[in-house]
């Protein structure tokens, strides 16, 4: 069986794209002169917060977009990854965040001992590739959409390959703040891409 010839695509919008690139390109900072730096004083017991959630979030997109460090002043739904992911420790560590691994199993892969939970979904997802085909089984988990978020995560990495936080609700702020930049970014244009037959 030959394979199909592989899909072609063209841009159609080159020059308002690249005029959105160049745009991009070009950094004007506007600060709104009647936001409050001081939070306000909410009447609740305990220490009340210094600044408020405007000019805290004003740094962090600074902290993210110019990739500076900050000084001092668990549930996953489903968990998407490659082969190498395709590991007892890995299913384990997903199922005990009440998650769901889409995680293709290897070709030569085999059946586990089923002495858990994870080893159990582990061997549904092998018996269900086995009997329908790997090609059904990415279509009907959308296994599809990693490629989508591995390019996702190449735009995300363009801020910096780490992440300056240690603690995870700081390291999720972190990660939202530069998915607001790169939504902003994305809002000057993008490409329109056509499927050519």
């Amino acid at each position: 069986m030959s394979k199909p010839p592989p899909a072609r695509y063209r841009t159609t919008n080159w020059s308002s794209y690249n005029a959105s690139l160049r745009k991009r390109g070009s950094l004007l900072i506007r600060v709104d002169k009647d936001m409050i730096l001081r939070a306000p004083h909410d009447g609740r017991p305990g220490r009340p917060p210094v600044f408020s959630d405007a000019a805290i979030q004003f740094c962090l997109s600074i902290k993210v977009l110019f990739k500076l460090p900050l000084r001092q002043d668990e549930q996953i739904g489903t968990v998407t990854a490659d082969g190498a992911y395709e590991t007892r420790r890995c299913h384990t560590a997903i199922i005990d965040r009440q998650g769901t691994a889409i995680i293709p199993i290897r070709t030569n892969g085999r059946l586990w001992k089923e002495d858990c939970p994870a080893a159990h979904a582990r061997n549904e997802t092998l018996r269900v590739t086995r009997h329908y085909g790997r090609a059904f089984w990415k279509r009907w988990t959308g296994y599809h959409t990693r490629s989508r978020i591995k390019a996702r995560m190449r735009c995300l990495k363009a801020f910096g390959e780490r992440i300056a936080a240690r603690d995870p609700d700081r390291q999720t702020a972190e990660i939202h703040f530069r998915i607001a930049l790169m939504n902003r970014f994305n809002a000057f244009g993008t490409a329109a891409i056509i499927h050519l037959p």
